[in-house]
């Protein structure tokens, strides 16, 4: 009986994009520095590759936002 071959999995890629609803937030880092570092560990405890980094210092209630 033959073994079944085993198929390497498959590379998985991720683009972060980190949002802070205010200016003030966005000058401070703080909501964004938090965000980065979770994507990060997430990222590299799945083994995942980042590609691209995204950022947004707006509101998310605003559709008519840049880069939406």
């Amino acid at each position: 009986m033959a073994a079944a071959r085993r198929t390497p999995p498959q590379p998985r890629y991720a683009v972060a994009l980190y949002q802070v609803s205010t200016a003030e937030q966005g000058h401070l880092g703080v909501g964004l520095h938090a965000q980065r570092a979770s994507v990060r560990a997430f990222i590299d405890r799945e083994g995942w590759t980042l590609v691209a980094e995204h950022q947004a210092i707006a509101s998310g209630n605003d559709d008519r936002r840049p880069g939406l």
